[in-house]
């Protein structure tokens, strides 16, 4: 990549089951700030809900209202009925599926169902962290790679390119190991995620140009010419820690114009909209963690729909000549 030439910025927004409202606002705001790429969920848990197919059939024609918006699906979440038992016979959204065909049977179908919105697919999404993949049920990575491989295989052969999950942090270890997998050749892009708020995040030996350019050191030193994106990064205005919402958002808008100069190819700021706080993080379900009501305040509107300043500077930016 030519480090002087600005990564592709997009945004990141993620819909709980049946949550119109969020859709809709998410359709203005990509629409007045003239966003053109979005990283959105296709949850492979809903689309096997009663009511699923609906869902995603509703919610990506409004997705495709929006103007000139390409996706980014990201697809993971097992599905219970799909899902490995641990020794207690239970089943959750973190673990492998009893089968890797299943998954992969699921890309093909939204890709088939869905690929005119999208030129990218997303094969899981921080796959080196539990409340996603739990590593206890899969300790040497060898379910994933099973998973991920012919997955990446079907979306080429569907014409779509493919980028790893983000990890978080990021990890030149798991990446070694996938490498060792063969699942780093069947990918076109791998991605890391990175928002100064998350403690879990806090794992940066370098300057965050630098760990993009040790990544991408990595993966040429493996023989590999995928592109590097940072496909999640942001900044909570209200945290655990510190509560101090202006000061937190003047800091929002620093670090969206740090990252804008970040030497990846592409770059997706999460988020649109504060999550509600009647929704349970991942974190807080699969591993029984306390919630971090950090998660709750990543957007650039609030729950009651005030537009942190964030917002008019990202407009300010469509409107620059």
């Amino acid at each position: 990549m030519n480090d002087a030439r600005p990564p592709i910025l997009g945004a990141v927004q993620w819909f709980p089951f049946e949550d119109r409202k969020s859709v809709d606002e998410t359709v203005a705001i990509c629409t007045d700030l003239g966003i053109t790429e979005l990283r959105v969920l296709l949850s492979w848990a809903d689309w096997m809900r009663e009511g699923g197919k609906e869902w995603f059939d509703w919610y990506m024609e409004r997705m495709a209202s929006i103007p000139n918006i390409r996706l980014l699906p990201s697809l993971f979440y097992t599905p219970m009925q799909v899902s490995m038992k641990d020794g207690d016979g239970e089943t959750k959204t973190s673990y492998p599926p009893e089968d890797p065909k299943t998954y992969v049977h699921f890309v093909r179908e939204m890709i088939n169902r869905y690929g005119e919105r999208f030129d990218w697919i997303q094969i899981w999404n921080e796959p080196n962290w539990n409340p996603y993949w739990d590593w206890t049920m899969d300790p040497l990575g060898e379910r994933f790679a099973a998973m991920a491989i012919p997955a990446a295989r079907t979306a080429h052969e569907l014409g779509k390119k493919t980028v790893l999950g983000g990890t978080t942090p990021l990890d030149y270890a798991w990446f070694g190991r996938m490498h060792e997998l063969g699942t780093l050749s069947h990918m076109d892009a791998v991605s890391f995620h990175y928002s100064p708020s998350w403690k879990n995040q806090h794992r940066r030996w370098l300057p965050l140009p630098t760990e993009i350019a040790s990544l991408r050191a990595l993966l040429r030193g493996f023989g590999l010419a995928c592109e590097v994106w940072l496909d999640e990064v942001g900044f909570s205005t209200n945290t655990a820690t510190d509560h101090d919402e202006k000061r937190l958002e003047k800091q929002q808008v620093e670090y969206f114009d740090e990252i804008r100069a970040m030497p990846a190819e592409r770059v997706y700021w999460f988020c649109l909209l504060d999550q509600s706080q009647d929704v349970q993080t991942d974190d807080a379900i699969n591993t029984d963690a306390e919630p971090d009501p950090t998660a709750y305040h990543f957007g650039l509107l609030t729950n009651d729909g005030k537009k942190k300043p964030l917002y008019a500077h990202w407009k300010g930016l469509r409107d620059a000549p």
